[in-house]
């Protein structure tokens, strides 16, 4: 398997990183985790959201595409916190993600590769492709020029926001796909930084192995 980003999303100014995990012990929670989350609380309240200039980069993207309304995942994420207090928990693979989205303020998706078909990429839509939103029980037509993560067969994220529900990861996944996209004020070294504490945290908590994707080939997995 192999990641890219196409030439007409990277002319948006998007650009992406990612990596595959594997055997990771995924559980409902983990105490270790749950205290790292905890830990958030106070830093995420002490922010101010709309000065952060990466989460300024995201709200971007989708102004120019006529969604001025949304937010990343990841200011979603911090929105969250600062209401209830705590960030959700879902699984240790899933929560390891959000716990970095909401750290580094970047947008980080995770996929099944069970569930993927062909290689993943972020692409620009055609209006033709298949979704189905998480948790959602019909397929929806995403308009065309939007950019989205997508597989041979289906869209896997529209824009960096809602999910598909067949790729999302559970308790029984074995392997997983994580991506961070960048925006303009991101750069390759902080992207980089967010996948590795990913894998870090992924090898501590649940021994997972990582291997990091590139657009020719796949590097060797590393053990715990």
């Amino acid at each position: 398997m192999r990641f890219y980003v196409s030439s007409e999303v990277r002319a948006l100014g998007i650009d992406a990183q990612a990596i595959l995990v594997r055997n990771m012990r995924i559980a409902n929670r983990n105490s270790a985790l749950e205290r790292l989350k905890k830990q958030l609380v106070d830093i995420v309240r002490s922010r101010n959201l709309q000065e952060d200039p990466i989460l300024a980069g995201y709200r971007e993207h989708y102004q120019r595409l006529g969604y001025s309304g949304y937010v990343s995942p990841a200011e979603n994420l911090m929105r969250t916190i600062i209401v209830n207090g705590r960030l959700p928990t879902i699984n240790t693979a899933v929560d390891i993600y959000n716990l970095v989205a909401v750290e580094s303020s970047l947008s980080l998706g995770a996929h099944d590769t069970a569930k993927i078909v062909g290689d993943p990429r972020l692409c620009v839509t055609a209006g033709t492709e298949r979704y189905l939103p998480l948790n959602g029980k019909e397929l929806v037509t995403l308009p065309a020029g939007e950019y989205a993560c997508a597989d041979d067969e289906k869209v896997l994220c529209r824009l960096d926001v809602k999910q598909c529900e067949e790729t999302k990861v559970t308790k029984a996944t074995s392997e997983f796909l994580v991506y961070v996209q960048g925006n303009r004020f991101t750069t390759a070294a902080n992207m980089q930084s967010a996948l590795r504490r990913i894998g870090e945290l992924a090898r501590d908590i649940g021994g997972g192995e990582v291997c990091l994707l590139s657009e020719n080939e796949q590097s060797q997995y590393t053990s715990p």
